[in-house]
């Protein structure tokens, strides 16, 4: 028996300009991850891993004026995985996802940039990003401070698997289907 290994990602995008100011951006991204048992004397394969990772964003951007722009989106996000740590049950999420920035130069010497990103998993339910950066330029140094909150959803390997590391009992990888959200703050200067 030997390991079979078989990927296939796409990737389509289309950038919009609707104005000299304005633009849409959409994109659609598939990644899937296989691996099977390969019996040689057979040729057979038997799949044992299936990892399929699908993403789809549409974003628009508008430069109001020089140093001034608006971002705003929408993503989807779907992780689907079957393995063999998992009894071979296959588990999955959806990610939904909003957000929005302005970086916008208040003079010359001044930049603000402040956002948020809403993350709505079927699992954990919403969770709200803020942000926000302050810049003055004081010559011939430069000042910045910001804050941001990080948010990640713990993976499907660490909610679900269960395997026995080497088939004897003696080192056991065992996920933890509670698992919450982690959230940070995160304050520089």
């Amino acid at each position: 028996v030997k390991d079979r290994y078989r990927n296939f990602n796409g990737n389509i995008r289309m950038n919009y300009l609707i104005t000299d100011k304005q633009n849409l951006e959409v994109s659609y991204l598939l990644d899937r991850y296989n691996k099977y048992d390969y019996y040689v004397k057979k040729d057979l394969d038997s799949l044992n891993y299936r990892n399929t990772q699908q993403t789809a964003r549409a974003q628009y951007n508008y430069s109001f004026t020089q140093g001034n722009t608006l971002t705003g989106g929408a993503e989807f996000f779907r992780d689907e995985l079957m393995s063999y740590q998992f009894d071979g049950d296959t588990h999955s999420t959806n990610d939904y996802i909003l957000y929005a920035q302005h970086d916008f130069n208040v003079t010359e010497d001044f930049n603000l940039v402040y956002g948020a990103r809403m993350d709505y998993y079927n699992s954990f339910g919403a969770h709200v990003s803020p942000n926000i950066s302050l810049m003055y330029k004081l010559k011939p140094f430069t000042v910045r401070t910001s804050y941001s909150r990080g948010f990640r959803a713990p993976s499907l390997k660490e909610m679900w698997t269960m395997w026995d590391m080497g088939n004897m009992g003696w080192f056991i990888i065992a996920g933890n289907p509670d698992l919450k959200p982690e959230v940070s703050d995160n304050f520089t200067l």
